[in-house]
């Protein structure tokens, strides 16, 4: 099987030539999960594509130019979650960033003090209940 948008990185691309990105690399994992062929995959490299994405706060860039979206945590912990990787991240750490990006009527940002999403607060109330599912999935794997 030859995977087009899979960078050297570890991370896929939305073509080829483009730079990797979060989104795709979880859309890719997803994909090869569904069709059971996660092991064309070399998983440390994919795991380590996007450990290299989380920030010292928690957060998460969506590429190496650093752009930060509270979905980009949600993202790498489903895809972390898929790999059986979610160890190593700070799970604490992005839960404690996405949480930050609470505003005061109970959406979320993008960023702390951001704007909140039409779509922020299904994604939130999915987010936290994964992370939690998550949590419990490590503590007994």
């Amino acid at each position: 099987m030859r995977l087009m948008t899979l960078s050297c990185t570890g991370g896929f691309s939305g073509n080829i030539g483009h730079d990797p990105h979060i989104l795709y690399t979880l859309s890719a994992v997803q994909v090869l999960s569904l069709f059971n062929k996660l092991d064309v995959l070399d998983i440390d490299k994919v795991a380590t594509y996007i450990t290299g994405l989380q920030n010292e706060d928690g957060s998460f860039s969506g590429e190496m130019w650093g752009e930060v979206d509270t979905r980009f945590s949600y993202i790498a912990i489903c895809c972390l979650s898929i790999l059986r990787c979610l160890d190593k991240i700070n799970v604490d750490k992005a839960v404690s960033y996405s949480l930050s990006c609470k505003n005061l009527d109970g959406d979320f940002g993008c960023t702390p003090g951001g704007d909140w999403r039409v779509s922020c607060r299904a994604k939130y109330v999915s987010f936290i209940v994964h992370v939690d599912m998550c949590k419990l999935l490590l503590a007994y794997s």
